[in-house]
Formats: C-alpha cells, structure tokens, sequence
C-alpha cells in the first residue's frame, strides 16, 4: 500500500486510510501510538523527540522533500501528522500521503549523549541524490499508471501519456467523478481540449508558425 520514494525512508500511498488502519492494528496494540496533527510552523526548522533510548529526528531537508511531493505550492492543503513514537512522520493530502521514516540517533550515557547511527546519513544523501533516475509503472484505474521516479511522482495516461500531479488526479477522478483521460472521455470539456491540442499540432506544423519562431524581433 505505500510505495518506495525518494529512498529507503519515504513512501507515497494512496490509500492513507487504510495505511493508518494498518499501523494501528499491527503496533497499536497497547495503545502506544498517539497520531497528532500540528503545524507547519511547529516543525519548520525540523522536528526530533526522545523514544525510549533513541533521538527521533527529521531535518528540513526531510520536510520540504516530503511537502513538495504533494503540493506544487509548498504549505497549502496538506496536514501533517505525527505520533510520540518513533514512527513516520505523515503528510497528508486528502487521501494522498507520504510517510517519511526519522533518522535515529542512539542515546548513551547517564548524562544522555547522542551517539551518531551506524549508518552515514550524509553519505546516504549524497549516493541517494547521485543515483540514476529510475522508473516504476503501476496500473491505477482504467489507463491511468501511476509512475514513481527516484525523486518524483506522476499519474500519466497510457493511451496519450497525458500527465497530472497525483494531487490533481485524485481529485478528478474520485471529487470529480471523472475518471477518464481527456483523451478516452466525450463530455464536451474534453472534446473541447481535444480539439485545442490537436489546433495547436497543427499550427506547429505549419510553415508560417515556425518561421514566427526564428524571427528575431
């Protein structure tokens, strides 16, 4: 239900509900989990908090990343959600999310000094922003795929490759009602920009247009 993004410690779902269902019936069972709304400004410069001998941490990097998957304007109609435990932090849009895991910091000494991971979260960042871009397609409805890149999602059409920002998709097929592609679809707003597209092809083509292109003014 939740699918890889950007590295091993972020995933995007679109089915939150049911993520959240899980979380709590998997690791809930002493009621340990307290998921909290809170606020951008709460968490702006980073969020970290002790869970038992560990210093739970999410830098701004970690933030910002997850915020601009869901939302082209960064800060606008997203809800973000986190627990006392050292669980993801959630950011949520409607029924879209992305989970992203806190980087651990081990907690030794009786005056509680932080001991740096085993792992190298500098070099993670570095192999992780140096790696090639890779592509993975799967079927949502009808000939909407959903692909996730290393850094980025999209919802593309199969049929005209037609692509919406997973946000804009939800909400056009599931607050819209309309599931299909506008290139599938014969409402009139479809036919409308069917025939927009296929002027504008046109008019690239014509001579006139693109020696309007190189003309220099």
């Amino acid at each position: 239900m939740v699918g890889p993004l950007l590295g091993e410690r972020f995933g995007l779902t679109f089915k939150y509900d049911e993520v959240i269902r899980h979380m709590i019936v998997t690791w809930n069972y002493r009621g340990e989990l307290d998921f909290t709304q809170i606020q951008m400004k709460e968490i702006y410069n980073g969020l970290q908090y002790e869970d038992n001998d560990h210093q739970v941490i999410w830098d701004i990097n970690d933030i910002l990343d997850s915020i601009r998957i869901l939302d082209s304007i960064p800060f606008k109609n997203i809800d973000i959600i986190r627990t006392t435990k050292a669980f993801p932090l959630i950011f949520k849009r409607q029924n879209i999310a992305v989970f992203v895991a806190p980087r651990m910091l081990k907690l030794i000494g009786d005056d509680i000094k932080l001991k740096e991971s085993a792992m190298d979260y500098a070099k993670f960042d570095r192999e992780r922003d140096n790696q090639p871009i890779i592509e993975e397609r799967s079927n949502l409805i009808g000939n909407w795929i959903l692909v996730n890149r290393f850094n980025y999602s999209n919802v593309e059409c199969g049929n005209c490759g037609a692509q919406l920002h997973p946000s804009d998709w939800y909400n056009r097929v599931y607050v819209e009602n309309h599931p299909d592609c506008f290139c599938m679809c014969d409402c009139s707003n479809c036919i409308y920009a069917r025939e927009v597209q296929q002027y504008m092809i046109e008019a690239r083509d014509r001579p006139s247009f693109r020696k309007k292109l190189t003309t220099k003014n």
